[in-house]
């Protein structure tokens, strides 16, 4: 799920420009809970300002892409952002390791 969520940093925000950064974190709260988290640069320059939100996807949609946070949305336990819109963003996500991910209707289909 860090690699969605870095992924995400690099291609909708300033740190994939050059010299841009991502930073990511990994704490352990117990034995069975992470608190994972990704720091990313703010907007691009010149570019829009976005805020991290889950795009509702439908099963066997072509599009590329949109499916990050969905994913992210269905295996963490709840996930949120801090800062402010236009600057640099920490998205957030507490995880327990022994959770089933919730897929939704989708899931279904992986299951027939």
């Amino acid at each position: 799920m860090g690699s969605e969520l870095a992924t995400n940093a690099v291609r909708h925000t300033a740190s994939s420009e050059k010299y841009g950064r991502m930073g990511l974190s990994l704490e352990f709260l117990g034995e069975r809970t992470v608190l994972l988290g990704v720091l990313d640069q703010g907007p691009r320059f010149g570019g829009p300002v976005l805020t991290p939100q889950v795009v509702d996807r439908q099963p066997g949609e072509l599009n590329p892409g949109g499916r990050g946070l969905w994913l992210v949305d269905r295996i963490a336990d709840f996930w949120w952002w801090e800062g402010q819109r236009g600057q640099p963003l920490l998205l957030r996500a507490i995880i327990r390791l022994d959770r089933e991910p919730d897929l939704g209707e989708i899931g279904l289909d992986l299951v027939s």
